[in-house]
């Protein structure tokens, strides 16, 4: 069953309320959480938004609702960690710094405040355990392959989180609690490693630095938002969190996939080695019309750094959506997939998926056909 805090421990809004889900002190110490403190006060600023008060600074923020269609509204528990001066019996926020402005303290000011240290994300049944100072994840449900869950499975995955920590757990948590933000640089051929779950590890290999490609004068077909970087991930899930290059490179992979770079540069994924690039990588391909309002007729063709365009009128346009210009934060497979394509010894269970990537990336199986027309349209071989 999930938690419920004794209503008396509640101060604000409407009079006393209750918190239906709260993490104890024992959780968030086995996920690097800071701890609530025995003079903290909680104060409900509005139904769902918390605050812990010490005094007269806010120490921590929960917010904490249940599903609501109307809404449009999902099971969310978040728990943020801040630092912000108040005065005046707490109804003024005070600034930052010297030029910044005092502001009536509500719920709506409070949850613009810069989040720090580890905090913890559970919405629409997923869970992350992210360091805001590193922007690195310790754990996510989704990465992990896990199902969504309901409150009594949060309730079950964090105990269960606390019966399996470990002293070792505790060694690594006060690293990863502690870490510096870094600003790792990164090449094609470079090897990394990321945690799947809190126990496996997989890894991958940079392809192409897709800004490093621009800056050389390289053209492509810019339509992918943020900093983009080519990845493949081998075929591997193991609990050996020292593999060598050497003892990857002839595995299978997964798909190759555009990614932003953010789990590479701030060191999520952690550079483990260089080898040589595959003879043929496996890039994505992205083909279409011009998206450009200001020359909308032609048809492009992008693979790694080769870069193709025909003009519309003398041309048919390939039917299909092939753009594949979805990027995310993260790679997008999870443990269960990967096993799965492990299992199989190729990658028909990653195709198979029903999701926008599989459907709009023309090197799946289903777009053979449509595959050989594009290469032949631009006079490419595969």
């Amino acid at each position: 069953m999930v938690l419920e805090l004794e209503a008396s421990r509640i101060k604000g809004y409407g009079g006393i309320l209750k918190m239906f889900f709260e993490l104890t002190n024992e959780q968030r110490k086995c996920m690097g959480i800071p701890e609530v403190m025995s003079d903290w006060e909680l104060v409900c600023l509005e139904p769902g938004f918390y605050c812990y008060f010490q005094g007269e600074i806010i120490r921590k923020l929960i917010l904490v609702q249940k599903e609501d269609a109307q809404k449009r509204q999902k099971d969310t528990y978040r728990e943020y960690n801040v630092t912000a001066m108040t005065k005046e019996n707490r109804t003024i926020l005070c600034p930052k710094t010297a030029r910044g402005k005092e502001k009536k303290l509500t719920a709506a000011t409070v949850g613009k405040l810069s989040c720090e240290g580890v905090c913890f994300y559970y919405s629409d049944g997923r869970i992350s355990i992210v360091n805001e100072n590193t922007q690195i994840n310790l754990f996510s449900s989704h990465i992990a392959g896990m199902d969504k869950m309901s409150w009594d499975g949060l309730a079950d995955f964090c105990n269960t989180w606390v019966k399996e920590t470990t002293e070792e757990d505790f060694t690594e948590l006060q690293e990863f609690v502690n870490a510096k933000r870094k600003h790792c640089k990164f090449i094609a051929g470079d090897y990394f490693r990321f945690r799947v779950d809190r126990r496996n590890w997989g890894y991958g290999r940079v392809l192409l630095d897709v800004m490093a490609m621009r800056k050389k004068g390289i053209k492509d077909w810019n339509i992918l938002m943020g900093r983009p970087v080519i990845i493949e991930v081998f075929h591997i899930l193991t609990k050996d969190g020292n593999l060598t290059p050497n003892e990857l490179a002839n595995l299978p992979t997964i798909p190759s996939q555009y990614l932003m770079d953010n789990a590479l540069y701030y060191g999520e994924y952690q550079i483990i080695g260089k080898g040589p690039l595959p003879k043929s990588p496996d890039y994505p391909i992205m083909y279409g019309q011009s998206i450009s309002c200001l020359d909308r007729n032609k048809i492009m063709f992008q693979r790694g750094d080769v870069y193709r365009e025909l003009p519309l009128e003398t041309n048919k346009l390939i039917p299909g959506d092939f753009r594949n210009n979805g990027m995310g934060w993260q790679i997008n497979i999870n443990a269960s997939i990967l096993k799965e394509c492990i299992d199989a010894g190729d990658n028909t269970p990653y195709w198979n998926r029903d999701l926008y990537y599989m459907r709009c990336d023309i090197r799946n199986p289903k777009h053979r056909e449509a595959l050989e027309a594009v290469l032949k349209q631009f006079g490419l071989d595969y």
